[in-house]
């Protein structure tokens, strides 16, 4: 039996899911709008990769409501977003449906369904006054993490540059039949899938870095290869990791390698600019949100300590909101 597969976002990730099952015959539909929405419409949808690529043509359309509950929904867009995404997504899910939030950071469903301290409670940097958490509870969500670089390079037109694979699993509870046939979905897509029984602790894993060295980047205006080059913007790096680690190990998810071992790793990234120095060159928000901010939140309930990660925090979004006022005067 076909799933029904919709896409909520058209940019980057987006983009890329959905030109990958829709050449698999899986025929998803994207939610989309404004110059997206009409040039999907009437152009399909282009993906360039370094093997290929091409165009097709994909069901899209701007009214969630219009398709009813899916099996499977695909949310690509920014932690940012997704608060106010809440009235596209809500009519997509009904009582089986999966809802693979697909974004970086810490999500809003993290603490509902697990024990501890802050079992339950929601994640003021994610999902102010808890709303978020309230419409769409951890029970509907396989967690995702994602390995991909991507970049849309204009309405209907995304540059896939790297990576392909997902790591799923359920937010609340083991794993279900609706697990595993979200993975043969994406498998049959192409990409590489494994599920954990721990989706927790695979978001710390890429948080580890992303908390770090993505707001460093936009403070420092480096490449992941120039902060590792100099000393000093190293050790900060690798400061705020520990503090990052600290956390993660407060609620139940310690880094499966030691910290200095796994900021070694960053060296191999090479000339790599992360996702959040491209958005502030490109004048977009910052995902700052769920990669820092609720990382500090979190540590904060905790009484952990954590200044360099925070102290990243507020000096990348200060960076931001400098360059906006310096684009509005212009």
């Amino acid at each position: 039996m076909a799933l029904s597969i919709a896409i909520v976002g058209a940019g980057a990730i987006g983009g890329a899911v959905a030109y990958s099952l829709a050449e698999a015959g899986l025929a998803p539909t994207v939610i989309a709008r404004g110059d997206s929405l009409a040039a999907i419409r009437r152009d399909g949808l282009r993906v360039e990769r370094p093997e290929g690529g091409g165009t097709v043509q994909v069901a899209v359309t701007d009214d969630p409501a219009s398709l009813g509950p899916q099996d499977l929904v695909i949310g690509t867009m920014k932690a940012q977003d997704w608060p106010g995404a809440r009235p596209v997504i809500a009519p997509l899910i009904g009582p089986e449906t999966a809802l693979v939030p697909a974004i970086n950071g810490v999500p809003w469903w993290y603490f509902d369904g697990i024990g501890g301290r802050l079992a339950g409670q929601h994640i003021e940097a994610v999902d102010p006054g808890g709303a978020l958490l309230a419409a769409l509870p951890g029970r509907v969500v396989v967690g995702a993490v994602v390995y991909m670089g991507a970049v849309r390079d204009a309405p209907g037109r995304v540059r896939w540059t790297s990576g392909n694979r997902f790591v799923i699993g359920e937010a609340c509870g083991a794993a279900r039949e609706r697990t595993e046939r979200v993975a043969g979905a994406l498998r049959e897509a192409g990409f590489a899938v494994a599920v954990t029984p721990d989706i927790r602790s695979a978001i710390w894993a890429k948080l580890l870095g992303n908390a770090t060295f993505n707001p460093l980047s936009v403070v420092a205006r480096a490449r992941v290869d120039e902060i590792m080059d100099d000393p000093g913007l190293a050790r900060i790096a690798l400061t705020a990791m520990h503090e990052v680690a600290a956390v993660a190990a407060a609620v139940g998810a310690p880094p499966a390698m030691p910290v200095p071992e796994r900021f070694a790793m960053n060296a191999e990234l090479g000339a790599f600019r992360t996702s959040t120095l491209q958005d502030y060159e490109a004048g977009r928000a910052l995902e700052l949100g769920g990669l820092v901010e609720a990382v500090v939140e979190i540590a904060a309930r905790l009484e952990i300590a954590a200044p360099m990660t925070e102290a990243l925090g507020a000096l990348a979004r200060r960076a931001a909101a400098l360059r906006d006022a310096g684009q509005a005067r212009t």
